[in-house]
């Protein structure tokens, strides 16, 4: 495709032999045959390519290098033809997800959204999902009929990690994909039955609670959001490329022995939510606080969290107060989470369910 573009030259028909077979390992001979270059060309080029790690070589035979960034690109633009034709996208990403979604395995693990933007709906039995963590291993795991149907102009979202072969994880735990996204950025490769490529992204080291989305659904444009919209449109997301920083507190949590004194500090253009509960704040339905200062006599968990307009919000900070009661020979450990992951007849730790 590129040497429709760029023209005829053997350098160019080499880079679009090795883009249209990125995971092959090839000898130099077979990369002459494929690319209809001569050996005498190829020699030369390859190791151009090499000192400028396009390519690596082992063992005599040279292997694309998937996790370059601009080989990422190179091989989305190359097989865009066969994306359209297939109307499948990966559309949102979200590797930490924490506290957000809980999954068929009844965890909160990393997913990804696929989107169909087509007229008909689609099986995905026989696609492949590939993942490629950021030290370059990947791993991959084929789709089956349990992973359902896209509709058309709709979506579906895949569940990573809690695999049903790692241990009971609940009867839906079968359709989990077997292994987990990487924390550190990565890529991940959608494929059809015949191992051909039909959609590829690299998404960043991951921020926690935020989605990697394209900016409307389908389009070239990425960027992270608060709004994580699994199975909807992103259509109505914001996106933002700076962060919040974490609120700053002026006291430590712990035992009291009268009261408790803490301020939060809020920063210009800021709006500081708050939850007593254990449960994460969530901006735009959790309390606020417009002066940041808390007090009281009693056992006390506050969870914080920024939020400003145009930017991610910040990371939540916990702060735990405990009446003394007399001397504690054991240190305290305080666990914060929402009062449903506790004691919900499904997802409780303390319930059988």
């Amino acid at each position: 495709m590129l040497d429709e573009i760029l023209g005829d030259y053997p350098q160019i028909k080499v880079i679009d032999y090795l883009l249209m077979n990125p995971f092959a390992e090839l000898s130099k001979l077979q990369i002459a045959v494929g690319a209809e270059v001569s050996r005498i060309t190829l020699n030369n080029f390859i190791d151009d390519l090499t000192v400028k790690q396009f390519i690596k070589n082992y063992m005599r035979h040279s292997f694309i290098r998937i996790s370059v960034r601009i080989v990422v690109c190179l091989i989305a633009f190359t097989h865009t033809n066969t994306a359209l034709s297939n109307h499948l996208f990966i559309n949102e990403v979200q590797v930490a997800n924490i506290d957000r979604f809980i999954d068929p395995s009844y965890n909160y693990g990393g997913w990804i959204e696929l989107y169909n933007p087509g007229d008909s709906s689609i099986p995905l039995n026989g696609y492949i999902i590939r993942h490629t963590d950021s030290d370059g291993y990947n791993q991959q795991c084929t789709l089956t009929s349990s992973h359902g149907n896209i509709p058309a102009k709709g979506y579906s979202v895949l569940w990573f990690d809690h695999h049903s072969k790692d241990g009971y994880y609940g009867p839906k735990a079968g359709t989990q994909i077997p292994f987990k996204l990487d924390a550190d950025g990565g890529i991940i490769e959608l494929l059809d039955s015949h191992n051909a490529i039909i959609d590829v992204i690299d998404y960043p080291p991951c921020i926690a609670r935020c989605s990697w989305i394209r900016a409307t659904d389908g389009s070239d444009s990425f960027g992270w959001t608060n709004q994580a919209t699994p199975n909807a449109s992103n259509d109505t997301c914001c996106t933002a490329s700076e962060r919040v920083e974490a609120p700053i507190v002026n006291s430590s949590d712990g035992i009291f022995s009268d009261h408790y004194y803490c301020i939060v500090s809020i920063p210009q253009n800021c709006t500081l939510y708050y939850t007593i509960d254990g449960s994460t704040p969530v901006p735009g339905h959790s309390s606020i606080s417009t002066n940041g200062v808390f007090t009281g006599t009693e056992n006390a968990i506050y969870r914080f969290i920024l939020a400003r307009e145009g930017f991610l919000h910040s990371p939540v900070v916990t702060r735990s107060f405990f009446k003394s009661e007399g001397s504690y020979s054991l240190p305290i450990l305080s666990v914060n989470t929402a009062p449903a992951n506790f004691f919900d007849d499904t997802i409780g730790v303390y319930v059988i369910g």
